[in-house]
């Protein structure tokens, strides 16, 4: 049988995941919208709402590293990344250890 906390912990490793991937695809997707390379609607619209997913997330870290970005690459959805598998991470050990 399943616990409760069982499922808690893979409900949340399995949004930090699916969260973890739109930054991702948001990243590689950006590189041709940006260049205007892509120009199917269907892209474009996927890439609008990665972005609307995960701007709220990307949005600190990108006012963290204030000019870093200047040069045309974003560091931000990178440690959006490393905060995210560090939070996945903590949770997830956490939860398993109270379990325990």
């Amino acid at each position: 049988m399943f616990s409760l906390a069982g499922i808690l912990i893979w409900i949340v490793n399995v949004v930090l995941q699916l969260l973890s991937l739109s930054l991702v695809v948001r990243a590689v997707l950006s590189w041709f919208v940006y260049s205007g390379a892509l120009r199917a609607p269907n892209i474009l619209k996927l890439y609008n709402v990665l972005t609307a997913v995960t701007e709220p997330i990307v949005k600190p870290f990108r006012k963290l590293l204030g000019g870093v970005g200047s040069s045309g690459v974003d560091f931000a959805p990178l440690l959006a990344l490393l905060a995210i598998y560090v939070v996945r991470r903590l949770l997830v050990s956490g939860l398993l250890f109270l379990l325990a």
